[in-house]
């Protein structure tokens, strides 16, 4: 129960760090372009994950492990500034998320870490 808690209230904290991000990162693309943007938030992002690592001790050491098509999620990342950077000023920040947040919840029902592009696996319960 305790479990199920606090991974509802990380998934919340998660809406709310986008719900926040993404106008801020929008502002930033009206000012200096999209790409300049996105390069914004993936460098300072960079910052706060290595300050992370150093904390936290995970096996960075093993990153050239991993399959070559698991490095291209930075291009996806870059879209998904591009994408927000066009709509938001268009749309407004709910209506420009809510398109994007249901391809994703669509392309991420089919798409699982760890058993390689589109295969789907349900995830036993703990």
């Amino acid at each position: 129960m305790v479990e199920s808690v606090l991974t509802i209230f990380i998934g919340l904290l998660g809406g709310i760090a986008v719900g926040v991000q993404t106008p801020i990162a929008s502002g930033i693309g009206r000012r200096i372009g999209g790409t300049a943007s996105s390069l914004v938030v993936h460098v300072s992002g960079a910052v706060f994950s290595a300050l992370l690592l150093i904390r936290d001790h995970e096996k960075i050491q093993d990153v050239f492990t991993l399959p070559w098509w698991m490095f291209i999620v930075g291009g996806f990342g870059l879209v998904l500034f591009l994408t927000i950077n066009y709509t938001i000023p268009r749309l407004g920040a709910t209506a420009a998320v809510a398109p994007g947040a249901t391809a994703a919840a669509a392309t991420g029902r089919r798409l699982r870490p760890n058993t390689g592009p589109g295969a789907y696996r349900r995830r036993p319960p703990k």
